[in-house]
């Protein structure tokens, strides 16, 4: 009898723990998402051959796009990033959806008119200059893209390479590295 009442408590008070781990209020998590480190994209599908019956896979393909036409890219193969640049080597904004919406606000606000909603290079007022606005969506991806680049770009402008694109050194610095995070994580 008391080996069935001890094994009765003992199951009860097992139950009992795993009911309260259930009920155990959780914190909301951040968003995860990258946007230091940008991986290309892979094409899942595999190519399979079949011979005599057994099946061989080719390899699978990375899929990169080309390289975006950008004088100031272009200019970054030959030349280092101005010095005070150069130093930026990470966006201190942490990436959570609120900074994510602010960032996507601020590229709708200042940027979508000529780069495009999607950051393909391709919006309206666009269409006349030239150079053309820079695929910024390809431009991300790039091993030339750094921090430092991207806020040299935003801050500095076309100027520098006779293009259409505005400074924006008045713009703060949080509402810039908003910016950039907002450019990494549309890839």
């Amino acid at each position: 009898m008391k080996n069935s009442n001890f094994l009765f408590i003992l199951i009860f008070v097992f139950s009992l723990s795993l009911f309260s781990l259930g009920c155990e209020k959780k914190e909301k998590e951040e968003v995860p998402i990258k946007t230091q480190s940008i991986k290309p994209k892979v094409d899942t599908k595999a190519e399979v051959e079949y011979t005599d019956g057994v099946p061989k896979y080719k390899a699978r393909k990375i899929i990169v796009p080309p390289r975006p036409k950008s004088v100031r890219l272009d200019f970054t193969t030959n030349n280092p990033l101005p010095k005070k640049y150069r130093e930026i080597k990470t966006n201190p904004i942490i990436a959570n959806q609120k900074n994510l919406d602010k960032g996507a606000k601020l590229y709708q606000s200042l940027c979508s008119t000529c780069h495009g909603a999607k950051a393909k290079g391709d919006g309206a007022a666009g269409e006349g200059l030239t150079p053309r606005p820079t695929d910024l969506y390809s431009l991300v991806i790039q091993p030339e893209a750094t921090v430092g680049y991207l806020m040299w770009a935003i801050t500095d402008g076309g100027k520098p390479f006779k293009s259409a694109m505005p400074s924006y050194k008045k713009l703060s610095k949080k509402k810039k590295q908003l910016l950039i995070l907002h450019l990494r994580s549309m890839y």
